[in-house]
């Protein structure tokens, strides 16, 4: 409750002569929207939290809501008994996703810059599979690659973001 939160609000000063403790009196309600939001019923925390700019792809702006902590658009959902989480940088425009259930944890990391994907699948604490791929030269650079794993990235997720 923000004016139960207003009402009991004091400053205390402090120096070597002196304490003193005064309570505030609020003649007027100027903050950010993070604290102020809930005062406003047009706006809605999801609202204040989804900042998208016009430059990141569609995909983001429609999906992807803004995660201040790791300054980074952040996509969580479940496919079928499978969490998803996809993350994009603005900065870097490296592409992230991470697959995971109770049996294993499968990871896409796409680095837009160098047009590189690792993957890395977990079962049981036990790397399964692991490689890299260059979709710039079309090769396999680390490891065995699978072809089902380059193409479900493909088409399941590079192609809706670029």
């Amino acid at each position: 409750d923000v004016d139960n939160f207003m009402d009991n609000l004091y400053l205390e000063v402090k120096s070597d002569e002196y304490n003193e403790i005064i309570k505030l009196h609020f003649t007027e309600v100027e903050s950010n929207d993070e604290f102020v939001y809930t005062l406003n019923n047009n706006v809605s925390d999801d609202e204040s939290s989804n900042v998208i700019d016009d430059d990141i792809p569609k995909y983001v702006r429609d999906n992807f809501k803004y995660d201040s902590d790791s300054k980074s658009y952040v996509y969580e959902h479940k496919d079928g008994d499978v969490s998803v989480t996809e993350e994009y940088s603005k900065d870097t425009k490296n592409y992230y996703i991470t697959r995971k259930n109770d049996i294993f944890e499968e990871k896409y990391n796409y680095y837009y810059s160098i047009k590189l994907l690792k993957y890395t699948n977990v079962k049981e604490d036990n790397t399964v599979d692991d490689f890299q791929y260059s979709y710039l030269n079309s090769k396999c650079i680390k490891e065995k690659c699978l072809s089902e794993k380059i193409e479900n990235f493909y088409e399941n997720y590079l192609l809706k973001m670029f």
